[in-house]
């Protein structure tokens, strides 16, 4: 093999620096030719090709068959999402049909309350219309359609009261039904002044 002196065998004494950025080494000389392929510690100094073609067959084989495992595994992964999706989706089904159903009643109870806002509304600009101009009767019809609409709201209830018993004080008309309105509201608010006025002012008139 070759020794130069304090153990270094020649072939390495002979190595040419290896390029920049380059993890391998210039080839010296003959060493293909001068060391056998079979020696120690030379299989990475040689060109020497010792794989066979079953080799190269098998290792095509290995890449080809790894190929094909990851597309199936791509496969299988993508088939497994979108079963998954499918099923939570027929599971909240349920539940997102609720909502839905519950956003329509929504919307729908918001029109209906807007419909009856603007009829209200309606009813008590020409109620009060009426009502200031002396036409009694007209202003009683409006705001019994106004009280209709918002049973509970106590601004058409005073305005219908007041419509009856000045109806009833001017013209003597409805007098009695004047009286029972009156009787209705002073139950539901039995201490408001301007009922109580009014059913003294409904005494004097009849007597």
């Amino acid at each position: 093999m070759g020794y130069m002196g304090l153990g270094m065998q020649r072939w390495i004494y002979t190595q040419m620096p290896r390029r920049p950025f380059s993890k391998k080494r210039r080839q010296v000389g003959d060493t293909n030719y001068r060391y056998s392929v079979d020696g120690p510690n030379i299989s990475g100094r040689t060109h020497t090709d010792r794989s066979s073609n079953k080799d190269r067959q098998e290792i095509l084989h290995r890449i080809s068959r790894r190929a094909v495992n990851n597309k199936i595994t791509s496969v299988i992964i993508i088939i497994s999402i979108f079963i998954i999706t499918t099923v939570i989706l027929i599971n909240y089904k349920p539940w997102i049909t609720s909502l839905n159903a519950e956003h329509t009643i929504h919307e729908k109870q918001q029109k209906e309350l807007a419909e009856k806002t603007h009829a209200y509304e309606f009813a008590m600009s020409y109620g009060k219309h009426f009502l200031k101009s002396g036409d009694y009767e007209l202003a009683i019809v409006e705001f019994h359609n106004a009280n209709r609409v918002f049973p509970d709201n106590k601004e058409a209830m005073d305005l219908l009261v007041m419509a009856y018993v000045q109806n009833c004080i001017a013209n003597g008309n409805n007098c009695e039904k004047a009286e029972t309105i009156l009787d209705m509201a002073l139950k539901k608010h039995p201490e408001d002044y301007n009922y109580l006025s009014y059913e003294i002012s409904l005494m004097n008139f009849n007597n």
